[in-house]
């Protein structure tokens, strides 16, 4: 959103081969933190959980930009975008879907940390896994992504 001045930003164009390898690392450097601060956790449940409530806005954030890999619009709304990610790659929302409820202090029916930290690294992994394959598929096309 613009809020002042000259917009500086819309004239410019990212190439998507620039943009995958860019969330390609931002996603693997994101993971290691994940996976190295887990086994911080040593078996902590609140810790894994408040882990993966502060992890979720920079991977949902990621996934938007997976998202622009494979279409030239995404919702602005994070999970959304998810939701349209996952017609391209195979993730199950509802772990991150979870995640967000309880960042936002909502009730949520049962549920084990350790599992639901495990389903939420193998979804970013598929994530991680799709971004990597995106340029050997070649669907990656000779095109700027705005």
């Amino acid at each position: 959103r613009m809020l002042f001045g000259a917009d500086m930003v819309s004239p410019l164009s990212v190439h998507s081969a620039n943009l995958r390898f860019q969330l390609e690392h931002e996603l693997n450097g994101k993971l290691m933190q994940l996976r190295s601060r887990y086994l911080l956790a040593r078996g902590n449940r609140r810790f894994v959980t408040e882990l993966m409530i502060r992890s979720l806005s920079s991977f949902l954030i990621l996934c938007r930009g997976a998202l622009r890999l494979y279409q030239p619009t995404v919702p602005a709304k994070k999970l959304e975008a998810l939701g349209e990610l996952a017609k391209y790659v195979p993730i199950h929302t509802q772990v991150f879907t979870t995640i967000a409820q309880l960042k936002a202090g909502q009730r949520v029916a049962r549920y084990d940390s350790d599992e639901l930290f495990a389903e939420y690294v193998r979804m970013i992994e598929l994530v991680v896994d799709a971004v990597a394959s995106v340029l050997h598929s070649n669907r990656l096309e000779r095109r700027e992504v705005s």
